[in-house]
């Protein structure tokens, strides 16, 4: 039960963070959002979930940084 409501917690991180104007707060809330559910993935052993949000994670890291960099 306890990993379930983690996974409902990633997506509406996720969900929440596609609603949002501003660019660098939704990069940051998807990116809790799909480490949330690189956890998740390993813990119940879904490995696709598991390699998509870890790329996902890679790429808001990306983004964030081009977009930290971009206003220095």
């Amino acid at each position: 039960m306890t990993m379930t409501i983690l996974g409902y917690l990633a997506s509406v991180l996720i969900i929440g963070s596609l609603l949002m104007k501003d660019i660098k707060k939704l990069r940051y809330v998807n990116l809790v959002g799909c480490s949330i559910y690189v956890f998740y993935g390993v813990v119940i052993q879904a490995w696709p979930i598991f390699f998509m949000n870890l790329i996902c994670v890679g790429i808001n890291l990306y983004r964030i940084n081009s977009l930290t960099k971009e206003k220095n």
